[in-house]
């Protein structure tokens, strides 16, 4: 099932975007600690860009939830 969750990942370095009061912000190692909203990325996606990203490659991974298999 679709989630409409999105996280931004630094495709070669397995780095994932965050940027929020709790987690701060930045690029963390391994596994991503935020997700964001279709509006939300958009924002930081220009916010990535207005920065100065520069010519890396991200992906943008849509979060999806897995449907337990039902038992009868």
């Amino acid at each position: 099932m679709r989630s409409n969750l999105f996280v931004i990942k630094k495709s070669i370095l397995h780095q994932y975007w965050m940027c929020s009061s709790e987690h701060g912000t930045g690029w963390n190692p391994h596994y991503p600690k935020q997700a964001f909203s279709r509006s939300e990325l958009a924002k930081e996606i220009r916010r990535l860009i207005d920065n100065g990203i520069g010519k890396q490659r991200l992906e943008i991974i849509e979060l999806h939830i897995l449907e337990a298999d039902h038992e009868e």
